[in-house]
């Protein structure tokens, strides 16, 4: 690293532990030292106004080269720690299993920094002065919300010093005593709460330090999202309407919403689409945590804002600079850009001081559908050979431009070959085991491509034991975007958290039953049926549901998708087996649809499993069963013509040429 003496928000990281440790002792593992490497970096923030450690002393030449011999980006390097931590109480660690002081502490940090923040942003009079750094003199402004906070952590740090061992949970006590005692709301009632509690509640419930939040017992702490019901019972205002998402670059994402007059801040949400009822982050082998929450919405807090727009740069953590938006699929098919949703609510500040936090808005996320890119997609092929009964070469694709919302085509781009016109050949190598005869061979692009990019290699191989010329027929697909979709009503966040330990949720299980008449995606249509569509109701108290679908016979694939009353796709599911899972957030009363797409041959039963959750419902969860066109004619169907390019391949010359037919 560069000299740690000369970057500044390390001198006074440092030079802090030597006032701040002996007043508060914070002592015990494992909090007790992530609390006191946390207090040495908010004082050096606060002091400097810097919003990370380390920028210059992380870009040392030595360090960087680290990186590279490690086959890592050394841009990647961005500072020791950063005020944005997106590290959360669940996360506690988790550093490879094991507790580490300094990491653990940014999830104090992060906590004690929004705080901050919001205290800065709803008192911004400059009322107090701080010594110049160069020439020690009282005259750097600073506001009256940063006075407030630096006197209440002070204090927290000296009640503190009144107990071992010291825990997160005890930071979040002494936080609140010490603004009990300097900013009382009646100075006349010794018992009085103090004017900022309901926010310093909101913002500890926010990273999971909640009311029902507990210190580590046997290596796992308990976590909470919840608040006393004293912070319930603040005046606060409605939920946000317009809430949008849309991409801000190839690695962002942008939420934006109206503003709603009265809120001076708004916190933003964010959970995986399917998940309503989790938590966002399950912990890790042999070191899970413990839920204090009866139930759980599933929604993580993302950041508090003051505008009306948010861009959302991914997880941030320890060295490295936002990890950004990923819009490739995981090895669980998971893609955050298209498998996100996000909530925004309101925070406003009433005449006692104290702060209302609203419920949330409806549910946002980025629209997209799987369509037919094969006009906008060009093939190209290297290093061809034919040895052995096998024809091999490698293939990249160019995007030309996909038409949609953007000109991207988003991850995964799938090639799939339909048909071989030689019955001798077959695909060798495909992901899903096809060999482009009895069922398509699919080889996935797990790539976003823009517009003029050229993807990896993929290398395609083919039994041709006769060395005989054939021609072969393929699609692609991709995830293309389509316009984004304002989210307008509202729904709750978790509040008290049902109180401790009494689950309180229960779910409805439906099952349908149907049949697809298909051929490949509406490329070999028999009777013109290319899907099938399902229709369900949410039932009252529903906020989010899960299907599965299950295709019975031999080698079936079908796709799976969710789609809400307007026809607009919130879930999807497209692995490469018989069976497929999605989920998603609903609204009670509305009509939803299971869209089955269908890869088969020729007609293919399945069963869709429908699990509704609810909240406040009671009691243990009711099953039933109903049919969607008991094995009959489909639900619904339609024909959409479909673009395929053929490729004619002459072994022995190495050739391959290709023509666009329909």
């Amino acid at each position: 690293m560069n000299d740690l003496g000369k970057d500044g928000a390390v001198a006074y990281h440092e030079g802090m532990h030597s006032i701040s440790t002996p007043i508060a002792g914070l002592e015990g593992a494992p909090e007790g030292s992530a609390l006191n490497e946390a207090q040495g970096d908010l004082w050096a923030y606060t002091i400097t106004d810097a919003e990370a450690i380390g920028e210059y002393s992380v870009k040392g030449k030595g360090y960087r080269q680290l990186f590279r011999n490690a086959g890592r980006d050394p841009e990647s390097l961005a500072y020791i720690r950063s005020v944005h931590s997106t590290l959360k109480y669940s996360q506690l660690g988790t550093d490879g299993g094991q507790f580490e002081e300094h990491r653990d502490g940014e999830i104090f940090v992060a906590t004690m920094w929004d705080l901050r923040d919001l205290f800065i942003k709803a008192w911004p009079q400059k009322q107090f002065l701080r010594p110049a750094f160069i020439d020690g003199q009282p005259t750097r402004q600073i506001s009256l919300g940063q006075e407030m906070w630096e006197r209440d952590f002070l204090g927290s740090l000296y009640i503190l010093g009144l107990t071992a061992p010291d825990t997160f949970v005890k930071a979040r006590d002494a936080m609140i005593e010490a603004d009990r005692i300097l900013y009382p709301a009646d100075p006349t009632d010794l018992n009085s709460v103090g004017q900022h509690e309901a926010l310093i509640w909101q913002v500890y419930a926010s990273h999971e330090i909640g009311l029902h939040a507990q210190a580590p017992l046997g290596g796992r702490q308990t976590v909470s999202t919840a608040v006393p019901q004293f912070a319930l019972d603040q005046p606060h205002l409605g939920a946000p309407q317009g809430v949008r998402v849309e991409p801000a670059s190839a690695k962002t994402l942008r939420v934006s919403w109206q503003p709603l007059d009265g809120a001076f801040a708004y916190e933003v949400f964010k959970r995986r689409k399917g998940t309503a009822g989790q938590r966002q982050f399950g912990g890790v082998k042999d070191r899970e945590y413990f839920d204090g929450d009866l139930r759980t919405t599933g929604w993580s807090h993302v950041a508090y804002v003051t505008g009306t727009s948010y861009v959302d740069q991914g997880v941030v953590q320890e060295f490295f600079a936002p990890a950004g938006i990923k819009s490739t699929n995981d090895a669980a098919g998971f893609n955050e850009m298209f498998d996100t949703e996000y909530a925004v609510r309101t925070i406003n500040i009433n005449p006692n001081r104290q702060m209302g936090f609203g419920d949330l808005s409806g549910s946002a996320s980025l629209s997209f559908s799987y369509a037919d890119v094969t006009n906008a997609v060009q093939a190209a092929l290297s290093n061809a050979t034919f040895a052995n009964g096998k024809f091999e070469f490698d293939q990249t694709l160019r995007n030309n431009g996909v038409p949609g919302a953007d000109s991207n085509a988003y991850a995964p781009v799938d090639f799939q070959i339909l048909s071989i016109s030689n019955p001798s050949v077959t695909v060798a190598d495909s992901d899903n085991g096809g060999d482009g005869r009895g069922r398509p061979a699919s080889f996935v692009f797990n790539q976003t491509l823009a517009a003029g990019q050229v993807s990896a290699p993929r290398h395609f191989v083919f039994n041709d034991p006769y060395a005989q010329m054939f021609t072969f027929d393929a699609l692609v697909t991709a995830r293309v975007r389509g316009a984004s979709v304002p989210a307008n009503g509202s729904q709750g966040y978790d509040g008290d958290g049902g109180g401790r330990r009494e689950i309180n949720l229960s779910s409805v299980t439906d099952t349908y039953q149907g049949l697809i008449v298909t051929g490949l995606a509406g490329t070999n249509r028999v009777n013109g049926v290319d899907y099938v569509d399902v229709p369900f109701v949410a039932r009252p108290n529903s906020f989010g549901v899960q299907g599965t679908l299950d295709a019975i016979g031999g080698s079936v694939d079908l796709d799976f998708q969710l789609l809400d009353d307007q026809g607009r796709v919130l879930a999807t599911s497209g692995s490469l087996g018989p069976q497929e899972e999605l989920g998603g957030s609903i609204v009670p009363g509305r009509t939803y649809v299971y869209r089955v797409v269908g890869y088969a041959n020729g007609p293919a039963q399945f069963t869709i499993t429908s699990e509704q959750f609810l909240l406040n419902a009671g009691g243990s969860g009711q099953s039933g069963s109903s049919s969607a066109s008991g094995f009959g004619a489909p639900v619904k169907g339609v024909s959409v013509p479909a673009l395929r390019v053929r490729f004619t391949v002459n072994p022995l010359t190495k050739s391959v040429s290709t023509q666009l037919i329909k």
